[in-house]
């Protein structure tokens, strides 16, 4: 059986990243503080939100998880330390599980079974979820003219993110 959301282009996932930053007054901010959205700002958006941090034997090889019909966020207790202490990997990790959060609610995922066909990017909850976290903690209009050194340590991200992320805006 395999996930697929409601197609978001890149360009749209940057729309929504820029329009979270901004219910926040974040949108002019290089460095996002995820810490405190995840733990209460989202409250804010959701009087049901949850978010949990659970041990790591009961997590496995998760790194995260969200539930969005019980309005809940897992983090594994690992990853919730690293983004206490600003660690990249794990600051996108918190990020991607807002996405799902937010949009992968059941009306934007279809349950399918594909038989061989290549699926495009825009349907994958996995990519967009990863384009999101990427495009929240490194916003384009911020950091398009900056090389990756200045984008790692203004954002606090990762080399692998910050090249990613500016080798997108190339492209793109």
């Amino acid at each position: 059986m395999d996930c697929l959301a409601r197609s978001l282009t890149r360009k749209e996932i940057r729309k929504l990243a820029y329009d979270f930053r901004k219910i926040f007054g974040l949108e002019n901010t290089l460095y996002f503080p995820v810490l405190p959205i995840i733990e209460y700002l989202l409250y804010e958006l959701d009087e049901n939100y949850l978010f949990e941090v659970k041990k790591k034997d009961e997590m496995e090889k998760k790194l995260g998880e969200t539930f969005p019909e019980d309005h809940t966020i897992v983090l594994r207790e690992d990853i919730y330390d690293g983004v206490k202490k600003d660690i990249g990997r794990d600051r996108i990790t918190a990020c991607h599980e807002i996405l799902h959060y937010l949009y992968h609610r059941k009306e934007n995922i279809v349950f399918t079974k594909l038989e061989g066909k290549k699926v495009n990017n825009n349907c994958l909850p996995e990519w967009q979820a990863d384009v999101f976290a990427s495009e929240l903690l490194i916003p384009y209009h911020l950091t398009k003219d900056m090389n990756i050194t200045q984008v790692m340590k203004k954002c606090k991200v990762s080399y692998k993110t910050a090249r990613l992320q500016l080798r997108n805006y190339k492209k793109n």
